[in-house]
């Protein structure tokens, strides 16, 4: 099943920029080291939020985690490599309790 509103889901430039492609950001360097040798940095983070826009259209989630502040959608898929083949990562995005939007949350290596 597709998260809900997929198609609204909010991917903010800076969690991209700051966190997921940093190589000096304390838990986001080991992910843009990974990001990096799939081609993507900071100078074209445009083309990763477009390929974590199709991954999350085009594939269900796997697991939902609840807790009080709202619900953890795991999704898992593939994505353009530059010079490679589609690499396959795990997505993670949150919708707030009494909220309808899903909110971009990190990605990493499927399996990790």
């Amino acid at each position: 099943m597709k998260i809900t509103n997929f198609d609204k889901a909010i991917i903010n430039d800076s969690k991209i920029i700051d966190y997921l492609l940093s190589n000096s950001h304390p838990s986001g360097r080991n992910k843009a080291k990974f990001f990096n040798t799939l081609g993507y940095n900071k100078d074209n983070f445009i083309e990763l939020i477009k390929e974590f826009r199709i991954l999350i259209s085009t594939n269900d989630y796997e697991l939902i985690i609840e807790n009080e502040f709202g619900t953890k959608f795991i999704v898992h898929g593939k994505i353009k490599a530059k010079e490679k083949n589609n690499t396959e990562i795990t997505t993670v995005w949150f919708i707030e309790k009494d909220g309808t939007i899903p909110y971009f949350i990190t990605a990493y290596p499927k399996g990790k």
